[in-house]
């Protein structure tokens, strides 16, 4: 059927849409399905038969495996050094591509980076294990990596998908799950934090935000598992997750019982002040 067909032209071939655009363009027919069956133009709306693929949420900056590691840095080739330095500063990708010799304290074996979200210059240790492949008499206006460098953003992030797609063919190759560059942030965080890393060096080095941000998730974690349990043992009430956004479930459930409402009106032949009445103080 119609939904079945959707596709997109990506690269001028043309690939099936996603699970969600699919589930998208289906809210809007069966709204207007659902209109046309109000105003008695049709006698059903045909579109909830419609079964939809299963939506599987990706997590795209997943932390890495040991095994993922292994894999990457044992066939990383001209790509190594780049990916140690994604792997032992926790710096994104756009910062270590963006890096000069100049960015370098040989003598306090320390690296001092402009953090592009952040627009702030962070001075942190840099390990042994990089700064030892380092050529002391490179010129300080030269970049670490040419082959990434980019004076504007556009080009950066284009240069960036060369490493990108290396890795994740990589990966791939062994049949081992999608992750991107981002991915060895997460995981220097992930392995900082086991490691009791002192906190205030971490916040230099990846940014004050991102700590903060991976501790209040586990807070947040933690505060649902709490009110879950509580109002399921306490309350009797089952609590089932949502999207983050204000109203989201309560609409869905309001809309549907407007509708009923509507129905319910003309089945019954109920006045509207007869409506207010059973709908309001009585509830």
């Amino acid at each position: 059927g119609y939904i079945d067909s959707l596709t997109k032209i990506v690269k001028n071939k043309e690939i099936p849409v996603s699970p969600k655009t699919k589930k998208n363009h289906l809210q809007e027919i069966s709204l207007m399905l659902e209109q046309a069956v109000n105003e008695e133009i049709i006698q059903s709306n045909p579109s909830n038969k419609a079964v939809l693929p299963k939506m599987v949420k990706s997590n795209l900056h997943r932390l890495l495996d040991p095994i993922d590691l292994e894999i990457i840095f044992d066939g990383a080739g001209s790509w190594s050094l780049y990916y140690a330095f994604l792997y032992h500063t926790g710096l994104r990708a756009g910062d270590v591509a963006s890096l000069t010799y100049g960015n370098f304290d040989f003598r306090k074996r320390a690296i001092t980076s402009f953090i592009r979200k952040s627009r702030r210059i962070h001075e942190f240790p840099i390990a042994d294990v990089l700064i030892n492949q380092l050529d002391r008499n490179k010129s300080k206006d030269i970049p670490l990596f040419p082959e990434v460098y980019a004076e504007t953003e556009r080009k950066l992030n284009d240069n960036l998908a060369h490493p990108r797609k290396y890795m994740q063919a990589l990966l791939r190759t062994q049949k081992r799950p999608h992750a991107t560059l981002h991915s060895f942030r997460h995981t220097f965080i992930n392995q900082a934090k086991q490691q009791q890393l002192d906190i205030n060096i971490l916040k230099d080095q990846v940014g004050k935000l991102t700590v903060i941000r991976e501790e209040m998730l586990e807070i947040k974690i933690l505060l649902k598992e709490i009110i879950s349990k509580f109002c399921d043992v306490k309350l009797g009430k089952t609590v089932i997750d949502c999207k983050d956004t204000p109203g989201f479930i309560g609409n869905r459930i309001g809309n549907f019982g407007i509708q009923d409402l509507f129905h319910n009106m003309k089945e019954f032949d109920i006045s509207i002040e007869d409506l207010d009445t059973l709908t309001g103080p009585l509830i």
